[in-house]
């Protein structure tokens, strides 16, 4: 049934479609990229739903960002050793900052979710 359903968007919407297809298409594994959490990563998984796995050079975990709903975007080497020297220099923190947030947006999420 999911199949028919997905059958249908894309008869019906394609040109959206071909642009899924695409921003899909432009994040292959091993692209360097900054996921939701501001954290320096490189894709190790990337599936035709849009869904990524990234692994996070700053904590050296794995995550999992999608295309559509997150604020994936791609960085270049040298933006990615910069935000590597941020994170060990002031850690979460210096990235979120360095990405645009306050000192007071930060407090204000360490007081809410931490």
């Amino acid at each position: 049934m999911d199949y028919l359903r997905e059958l249908y968007w894309r008869l019906k919407h394609p040109i959206a479609s071909i642009r899924r297809y695409i921003r899909i298409k432009s994040f292959p594994v091993g692209t360097l990229v900054e996921d939701c959490r501001y954290h320096p990563c490189i894709v190790t998984e990337n599936t035709e739903d849009g869904d990524i796995e990234v692994l996070s050079f700053a904590s050296l975990k794995l995550s999992f960002c999608s295309l559509f709903h997150c604020g994936v975007t791609k960085l270049t080497p040298k933006e990615l050793n910069e935000r590597i020297d941020i994170y060990h220099k002031d850690g979460e923190k210096g990235l979120v900052i360095n990405s645009g947030w306050t000192e007071k947006d930060w407090e204000a999420f360490e007081k809410e979710w931490r």
